[in-house]
């Protein structure tokens, strides 16, 4: 599992330092003319800011009024908690959302920075390879910390980049609820009850959903695999089809479930629930950053910042009960490390193509 704790790779800047002059003088760019402290450093590694210059930030984002995130996070039927946190602390500032899924909103994210289209202020979503990429390609803003997030530690888990992995989520064990409560090893039910009728998904469609697999494997040994394949199972091309077909009844079980795309659907009154499970526990985690060319950049640091904040992580973990997980300490959070998430440098799509030519394919058609 790879950990966000390395120290190094900040710089720090004293409250004159965000003025134009020394912005400019240490972040190698500017725009000719800006005031606030997020158009003044255009990208580059993450700044401390003082207390002065973050009240002038939040001043002149409060201008600005508006802000458009760009999430693949899934929607839910009431307005997720993390918002609503947002426009209590910030009433002024409008919030705009578009949602995509993670490889739709990745290619319209590529096709307006080529374009040097002004669109997205911000951007969150699960594919880390995209953001480590996009940042060394100078097309992310420097992330500006707050006084409170630098007292929180985040200098210390940014590790130097301008983009923060500021949740995750563990993938969870789906049940219908005609059936008895599984129990929290999915092991221990493929165990009770070899022939479960369970809903896959295809790791075809994602290295996440190999990562998940490979977890099992790696926790149990090639023979979890192999009592996957007897069992009833169905395969499905996405979380979405397999949270639709366990509300519809056409599976008993369902693996790995996903809280943003079940729970919709438990709110709405299906008759299914989900549940973490105790051992191999895997998931994938989400990033924030800003866009270099951000329409309303100062709306866009204060939105990151925010996330990352207490209030951010707290509200972001009840949202996603009981899967939610945060780099921070908050109370009912799923613990951190002991997450195997996805690695991006680890799971490359030859290592991914090769995982399923090797383990997959033999056992499941």
């Amino acid at each position: 599992m790879r950990s966000f704790f390395r120290s190094g790779g900040r710089r720090k800047l004293a409250a004159s330092a965000i003025l134009v002059t020394a912005a400019l003088a240490m972040a190698g760019c500017g725009n000719g003319g800006a005031t606030s402290g997020a158009t003044d450093v255009k990208s580059g590694p993450p700044v401390d800011v003082q207390a002065s210059a973050w009240s002038s930030l939040e001043k002149n984002a409060n201008d600005e009024g508006a802000l458009t995130i760009y999430s693949s996070m899934g929607q839910q039927e009431s307005e997720p908690r993390l918002y609503g946190a947002f426009k209590k602390a910030y009433p002024n500032i409008k919030i705009n959302i578009v949602f995509l899924g993670t490889g739709d909103l990745i290619n319209r994210l590529n096709q307006e920075m080529s374009g040097q289209v002004k669109s997205a202020d911000v951007v969150m979503h699960a594919s880390p390879g995209w953001f480590a990429d996009t940042y060394k390609a100078g097309n992310l803003a420097a992330l500006q910390i707050s006084p409170d997030n630098q007292s929180a530690g985040w200098d210390k888990m940014l590790d130097g980049n301008s983009y923060a992995t500021w949740w995750g989520f563990q993938y969870l064990l789906g049940y219908a609820k005609s059936q008895p409560a599984p129990p929290t090893d999915l092991k221990a039910l493929l165990d009770a009850n070899p022939h479960a009728k369970i809903g896959l998904v295809n790791p075809h469609v994602a290295q996440a959903v190999a990562n998940v697999y490979e977890t099992l494997r790696q926790t149990y040994g090639d023979g979890i695999l192999d009592q996957l394949a007897a069992s009833s199972y169905t395969i499905f091309n996405s979380n979405s089809q397999l949270s639709s077909a366990l509300a519809a009844g056409s599976v008993d079980y369902a693996y790995p479930d996903q809280v943003n795309t079940t729970g919709p659907l438990i709110v709405k009154g299906a008759p299914i629930a989900q549940e973490a499970t105790q051992k191999a526990q895997a998931g994938a985690n989400y990033n924030v950053a800003v866009i270099k060319n951000a329409p309303h950049p100062d709306a866009a640091q204060i939105w990151a910042n925010f996330v990352m904040s207490k209030a951010g992580q707290e509200a972001i973990v009840q949202d996603n009960a009981p899967a939610g997980t945060v780099p921070t300490s908050v109370p009912n959070a799923v613990p951190w490390k002991a997450v195997n998430f996805l690695d991006a440098t680890q799971w490359t799509t030859d290592k991914w193509n090769a995982w399923i030519s090797k383990y997959w394919t033999p056992r499941f058609k």
